[in-house]
């Protein structure tokens, strides 16, 4: 995570990171935040360190996962995240291994194996198969997380809120956030020359290109009342009037520029508002 290019109003943010004494960033490629860092720890790389998949029922429909050692040795200074964590833990009286582990003496697979040892499987057989798969697991959902069999989609607190935002007059252009798949967040975007069919340019329909003068493949300036950046203009039906959809995760157009942690946040949640941020579009002078 780069939290730069995620956190809103990101020059009041680089500001504050700027007037710290001591930014230490863990990272395994230089980014926008790591050049504000007065330390910046090299932590191993995928192939350097060996793994358990983290959240992967998210994507797949079986009950699975795999283990994968790792490929190379590290090279450099680079060491494991968690040694890193231990270590200053250490230093400070904390104890963040399990077991009494020691950072200078375990293993990746000594902290694996202590997270599996909570799996329906055995660590032995997932270094031996190298992959575990089972059925997918029903119910646990209504048994486990609903004990009244039921979600509440509509909580008093949210109705009232959804009533209270219809009774405003819409913008008559609003942001809306867009995922892409070649890039999670702000990985693969920064300091990796990668070629990928992801682009950071702004949708918009053809009828609200028409009335801001913008034609496709231009260089335009998105604005809000927090802040503006400049991108490609992308024109398509796909996206309806009134609407304009920036992707995020890149540096140049950071569309967290057009956002702000102290108005246009949701008042129940404290989170920034990224969908329905009023803006315009000016073709880039």
């Amino acid at each position: 995570g780069n939290p730069m290019r995620a956190l809103p109003d990101p020059d009041r943010l680089s500001d504050a990171l700027g007037r710290l004494d001591t930014l230490a960033v863990i990272d395994v490629v230089g980014t926008d935040t790591t050049a504000l860092a007065t330390h910046v720890l090299p932590a191993t790389g995928q192939l350097e360190r060996a793994d358990v998949p983290l959240s992967i029922d998210q994507f797949v429909v079986t009950l699975s996962t795999q283990y994968t050692p790792a490929v190379v040795e590290p090279v450099a200074e680079r060491r494991h995240a968690w040694w890193i964590f231990a270590s200053l833990g250490r230093r400070l009286g904390i104890d963040l291994l399990p077991d009494g582990l020691d950072p200078d003496e375990c293993t990746d697979d000594d902290l694996l194996e202590a997270l599996v040892v909570r799996s329906r499987g055995s660590w032995d057989e997932l270094v031996e198969h190298r992959v575990a798969i089972e059925q997918p697991v029903y119910g646990w959902v209504l048994e486990n997380v609903l004990p009244d069999g039921r979600w509440n989609l509509a909580p008093d607190l949210l109705v009232r809120q959804f009533r209270d935002q219809a009774l405003l007059e819409p913008p008559a252009l609003q942001l809306t956030p867009r995922r892409q798949g070649r890039h999670l967040n702000s990985q693969l975007v920064d300091g990796v020359e990668i070629v990928r069919s992801d682009d950071a340019s702004v949708l918009i329909s053809p009828d609200d290109a028409r009335r801001a003068g913008v034609v496709d493949g231009q260089v335009v300036r998105i604005v809000s009342a927090h802040g503006s950046i400049e991108l490609g203009a992308r024109i398509t039906s796909e996206i309806r009037d009134g609407a304009v959809s920036v992707p995020h995760g890149y540096g140049d157009a950071n569309v967290t520029a057009l956002t702000s942690d102290r108005v246009d946040v949701d008042p129940h949640t404290g989170m920034v508002l990224q969908c329905g941020v009023e803006v315009s579009v000016v073709p880039s002078t």
